[in-house]
């Protein structure tokens, strides 16, 4: 019996110490604890470059590019267990001790410069120390030196910080990260103790630990933002920048003296009596966003003929004149194009105004200054480019070749048409650079679950034209509006790039949708297609059938499948 209890009380012991080490088997142990195997594989494998340059994971606060005062310990709590794990790879802790590890071993102290024109413990300020000391690495000193007008992705700035007696007391990084946060200009900011521990403070009962979006950072220095965010010293060309400065209002003025001439010459005209309308249009046809609800449009007589003779493009001095209404007839405003020799050859050297029903140049508030309506219109220019083809024209064909080719019922996936139309989208989208410029889909982030035929993850950014319709649930986007959708495989490198762009009159039967399958280098992917007996290579770029097939299941929603363009009623 007493046996019986001794075998008992070892088998007890032995659960026992069986259930202490079951967690360790497999592991193996990292500093202070242990990280399992799977765990210790390199983030680099797995992360493209695109996944680097936008975290998977955008809280509302960091859409506006601050998130508190750095990097909260409690972070991951609450977050799905995919997020946590992106969370990790993107840690701004994790980038602030790599930070500090490359700065030493590069041996910042020795080997790279003091800020151009400042020595050891210049004078500073609050909230950084009374003595300062600034190094900074070879990509910063140039742009500073040059007065290049901004770091580039890769300038560090360390900023020592140093009592009277000349007492180091803390260290203040700045590191320009490309995509960071392009709403402070990338920078990614960090704040040392002497010993290379990240500072941590209390907020909220809360610790944080000022790395990342640093708050306090962000508020002060977005002081500067006309200086790249910086304090120091100037690092643009003052006589430069004045000096651009007093070309760009030379241009207003020049532009709006302009304008006044052709208002001047269309009210001499008498063009509502004289000129012609719109070939095929009559007065009050329906307009779209973003102009009026009714239009008229007046063209002189050299642009009247070229409309009517399908010329290859609009000749010099031609003029169109679009009177925008409201729906009850009342004239809101006039827009008129007039085409310049040698004014902007890039656009086709089209001159735009906007002007009131009176004949003053009308002014919108953009980037907190007033902008006049006249000349080189950005708005303008943006939207009509997307008819680069047709002349900038939206109305109607201006030249019978657009007309048959981008009017026919079947698409030819090798038409040279439609493989311009795609390398032109292609350079625009790596122009606006739109992974830092343009806007996710609202309510989407970077990486979210996808379906066939797309990827496993998928990433959608969308132009402004888009945005505001999907945000504000218009039902439909206008033309001009663009959907890129970036498709990740299940590894997170990217497969291919998927673009729909709404262009007016394209394909009235598909809402006028051009669909593009692109490469992750920008070529215009292909396909294969039995016809005939015969094997052809078919570009995916225009009128793509499959596409259309899949995306017409959602005729009644603008043919968009991530989420309803109309306010959904319960009753």
């Amino acid at each position: 019996m007493r046996g019986i209890k001794v075998k008992k009380y070892l088998l007890s012991l032995l659960v026992v110490i069986a259930i202490g080490f079951f967690p360790i088997i497999g592991c193996k142990k990292i500093g202070r604890g242990y990280k399992s195997e799977e765990s210790t594989e390199t983030v680099e494998k797995s992360t493209p470059a695109s996944a680097k340059e936008k975290s998977p994971y955008v809280s509302e606060e960091e859409k506006t590019g601050i998130t508190g005062e750095g990097t909260s310990l409690e972070t991951e709590k609450g977050l799905p267990e995919t997020e946590k794990t992106e969370m990790i790879i993107t840690d701004a802790e994790g980038k602030a001790k790599e930070l500090w590890d490359t700065i030493h071993k590069e041996n910042y102290k020795l080997n790279w410069k003091l800020w151009p024109d400042t020595g050891d413990f210049y004078k500073g300020r609050q909230p950084h120390g009374e003595l300062l000391t600034t190094y900074v690495n070879d990509i910063a000193y140039d742009a500073i030196k040059n007065k290049k007008g901004k770091l580039s992705s890769g300038a560090i700035i360390i900023t020592e910080n140093y009592t009277s007696d000349r007492n180091i007391t803390f260290i203040t990084v700045m590191h320009k990260i490309k995509g960071f946060n392009p709403l402070a200009n990338d920078w990614f900011w960090v704040k040392y103790e002497t010993d290379g521990e990240i500072t941590t403070v209390k907020k909220n009962n809360k610790a944080l630990k000022l790395a990342g979006k640093v708050a306090d950072c962000i508020e002060c220095h977005s002081l500067q933002t006309d200086n790249d965010y910086i304090y120091t010293s100037p690092i643009v060309d003052i006589g430069k920048e004045i000096s651009e400065t007093k070309k760009k209002e030379e241009e207003v003025m020049n532009a709006k003296r302009i304008a006044t001439e052709i208002w001047n010459k269309m009210k001499s005209d008498n063009y509502q009596e004289s000129w012609k309308m719109w070939p095929d249009k009559e007065a009050f046809y329906n307009g779209i966003d973003p102009h009026g609800t009714l239009l008229s449009t007046y063209v002189n007589e050299v642009a009247y003929d070229s409309i009517v003779s399908k010329k290859e493009s609009m000749p010099f001095d031609a003029v169109i004149v679009t009177e925008n209404y409201m729906f009850d007839k009342s004239l809101e405003y006039i827009t008129v194009m007039k085409k310049i020799k040698g004014f902007n050859p890039e656009n086709n050297d089209w001159f735009w105004i906007k002007f009131k029903p009176n004949g003053a140049i009308m002014t919108e508030e953009k980037y907190g200054k007033t902008i006049s309506l006249a000349g080189k219109v950005d708005n303008c220019i943006s939207c009509h480019k997307n008819q680069f083809l047709n002349d900038y024209i939206y109305t109607s064909f201006v030249k019978s070749i657009t007309k048959k080719e981008i009017t026919e019922e079947k698409p030819k996936g090798t038409e040279p048409v439609y493989e311009l139309m795609a390398k032109e989208l292609w350079e625009r989208m790596q122009n606006e650079k739109y992974r830092e410029n343009w806007k996710m889909w609202p309510g989407k982030n970077a990486f979210y679950e996808g379906t066939e035929p797309h990827g496993f993850w998928l990433t959608t950014y969308v132009n402004d034209l888009a945005h505001e319709a999907i945000k504000h649930k218009k039902g439909e986007l206008q033309p001009g509006a663009i959907i890129i959708k970036e498709n990740y495989r299940k590894d997170k490198n990217i497969d291919s790039i998927t673009v729909m762009q709404k262009i007016k009159g394209f394909d009235p039967d598909a809402k006028d949708w051009f669909w593009i399958k692109y490469e992750p280098n920008g070529d215009v992917m292909v396909t294969e297609k039995e016809e005939g007996g015969e094997t052809k290579t078919i570009k995916l770029a225009g009128k793509l059938s499959s596409c259309i097939k899949c995306h017409g299941a959602q005729t009644s929603n603008d043919y968009i499948m991530t989420t309803p363009l109309k306010v959904m009623h319960t009753y």
